[in-house]
């Protein structure tokens, strides 16, 4: 091609319209939940409008009924009484903890 077409080109995509941005086409993001209670690191969309939300670290969520897991193995917490995940319900706009949210160690009352 020569220079002079290549050139013409480039200048007659210059004058195309601009390509609408996902910011710029009036869409924003919704806040639903102001705290879900612990670090979402990590997320998995499940069927039924749920979704789980799980991190290693600490939470804000205790475990129901005083529940904790015991791990004499585990150095950095031996007695665990957090969730560590928790279910998000989308169409109840809803946190609570995973029902396998004890990861380490047997479950106890």
């Amino acid at each position: 091609m020569p220079p002079e077409t290549t050139l013409l080109c480039f200048f007659l995509v210059l004058l195309l319209p601009p390509h609408a941005s996902a910011s710029g086409d009036g869409s924003k993001w919704n806040l639903l939940l102001s705290n879900v209670g612990i670090s979402a690191m990590h997320m998995q969309l499940l069927h039924a409008d749920r979704m789980v939300i799980f991190d290693f670290g600490p939470s804000n969520i205790s475990l129901p009924n005083g529940r904790c897991c015991r791990d004499s193995n585990d150095r950095a917490l031996t007695v665990d009484c957090i969730a560590h995940s928790v279910e998000y319900n989308v169409g109840t706009n809803s946190i609570h903890p995973s029902p396998s949210s004890p990861t380490s160690g047997a479950p106890s009352a």
